[in-house]
């Protein structure tokens, strides 16, 4: 973790809330929905090619993780030792540079002091363990990542060019079917006349972005497109 001149004044109290959030994640207990969050295929396929040389085909999905399936007894028992008592904390910084009672390290000089974590600051981890904080939470459950991946059936009859489906005083729909890949994809225009400012579109958008349906915004003068 890094921290700004200001956090290492306060490296106790930041311990406190790690484990303020690891007291979170054990109240919460594991959740299979987040093991099934949407992952990037075009970088799983580029850092699966590149292992090919190196490891079995049939070991390459599985080669750069412990974990190869949802198992919520492993995550609680990995949670349980997530504990003060097995902590070791090591702060580097250049202000702590010829403090008394440092040690230099003999093969490259790196000066430092080793001493145990007095018993008031252990129970204040072991307390913070046990106690929630109001700014941690797990995120909402994203409800764009896709579960039924079975496509319509395709219509008989092919076109070259998109035909209109929907006109009416509300939209104009056109529909085109992709003869060639056969990938279900669709795009949505949305042109909007605004006269007061907005919120900005990536807080609302985010969990969208994470499963694959992406959006572009471009300016006009009196208006902004929404593609």
């Amino acid at each position: 973790m890094d921290l700004s001149n200001n956090g290492l004044d306060h490296v106790d109290e930041i311990i406190e809330l790690m484990f303020n959030y690891i007291g979170m994640l054990k109240a919460e207990g594991p959740k299979e929905w987040i093991h099934k969050e949407q992952g990037a295929p075009m970088s799983l396929a580029i850092n699966a090619a590149s292992k090919l040389r190196y490891i079995p085909f049939e070991d390459i999905l599985s080669s750069s993780y412990l974990l190869t399936k949802y198992d919520p007894e492993r995550i609680k028992e990995l949670l349980d030792k997530l504990t003060p008592a097995n902590m070791y904390v090591r702060v580097v910084a250049r202000k702590f540079k010829g403090q008394e009672g440092s040690t230099i390290e003999p093969i490259f000089g790196t000066e430092f002091i080793e001493k145990d974590i007095d018993e008031v600051t252990m129970q204040n981890y072991e307390n913070a363990l046990k106690t929630s904080h109001p700014a941690f939470r797990l995120p909402k459950k994203n409800g764009y990542i896709a579960t039924n991946f079975d496509q319509k059936p395709r219509e008989p009859i092919k076109s070259d060019h998109p035909r209109l489906i929907v006109d009416d005083s509300w939209s104009r729909v056109w529909f085109k079917q992709d003869d060639e890949y056969n990938m279900p994809k669709q795009e949505i225009r949305f042109v909007a006349q605004l006269y007061t400012k907005i919120l900005a579109l990536r807080f609302f958008s985010n969990s969208g972005f994470r499963a694959l349906a992406t959006f572009s915004v471009k300016r006009h003068t009196t208006q902004i497109w929404l593609i």
